[in-house]
């Protein structure tokens, strides 16, 4: 009887928290947040942006039906994929199919993160970033993007991770509302002038978070597993959420998909922000 119950009872241990991150990481949920702009148009008042990002290659359901399902299901004005989509040397059909489902419905915006660019040569690059639009997304790399209202305007900007990499600087129109797209959330802190609001990924929510503790790891833009130990790579500034300097925003989403593992002990997340106009 004591090696029935012993053996029951180390099945349970085992079985309920693997049942739980089997859970956690294939659950998707929304996440809304309000931002608060200053001098937004009355048109974009209200104005919904579902932000999804880090998907690397993962399928929910065929054709990714289920997340184009759940992002539809936001009613968003505009859909905005902030980078690592994609990582795989092979052509992501799921993700095409799901660029093509979103925009015969809603406006769709890409720009690049680190893992986009993995596997991927300068002839298969350009291909990528063809398919990306012949499938009905504006790519946002390194270009702006007037979005227009009732005939007012809202300016979307994003950067390439080339540029990102390359310390690049990006230059905003301060007489227009501006909203930028860089996968990586540093660039808050990198940039010599910020955007009202700036969307970044990339993070995962920090991997793992802890009570007390919050975000423990963060990616390792490519560094190898022997530096992936480094203190630079542990308690991300930036995981999730609002972060602020000044009127300036940052959101951060915390992803679809998997790093190194098929195992997220945070759940994938659709972001749901609400523009509002700040209060004085």
């Amino acid at each position: 009887m004591f090696w029935f119950w012993f053996f029951f009872g180390v099945t349970v241990l085992v079985l309920v928290p693997s049942l739980i991150l089997f859970l956690v990481g294939r659950i998707l949920r929304y996440k809304p947040y309000t931002v608060e702009m200053p001098h937004l148009p009355a048109a974009f008042e209200g104005f919904r942006i579902a932000v999804i990002s880090d998907l690397h290659d993962r399928h929910f359901g065929a054709h990714n039906n289920i997340l184009a399902k759940k992002v539809l299901g936001a009613e968003a004005d505009l859909v905005i994929m902030a980078g690592d989509m994609h990582e795989s040397p092979h052509p992501p059909q799921p993700f095409y199919d799901l660029i093509s489902t979103l925009s015969a419905h809603v406006p769709v915006t890409y720009t690049e993160g680190n893992h986009d660019l993995r596997h991927i040569s300068s002839p298969q690059y350009r291909a990528h970033m063809d398919r990306i639009a012949a499938c009905g997304a504006v790519v946002l790399n390194d270009v702006v993007w007037p979005v227009e209202r009732n005939g007012q305007i809202l300016l979307l900007y994003g950067q390439s991770w080339r540029s990102i990499a390359d310390g690049c600087p990006m230059a905003f129109d301060s007489s227009y509302p501006t909203v930028a797209v860089c996968h990586d959330p540093l660039q808050f802190d990198r940039l010599p002038q910020l955007p009202d609001l700036m969307i970044s990924g990339h993070v995962h929510g920090g991997i793992l978070r802890l009570p007390f503790v919050g975000p423990v790891f963060a990616p390792g833009n490519g560094a190898p597993l022997s530096k992936r130990f480094s203190l630079r790579y542990f308690f991300p500034k930036y995981s999730k959420g609002l972060y602020y300097k000044g009127s300036h925003t940052l959101a951060v989403t915390q992803g679809l998909g998997f790093s190194i593992l098929p195992v997220r002990f945070i759940p994938p997340e659709v972001m749901i922000l609400t523009l509002r106009r700040a209060k004085n």
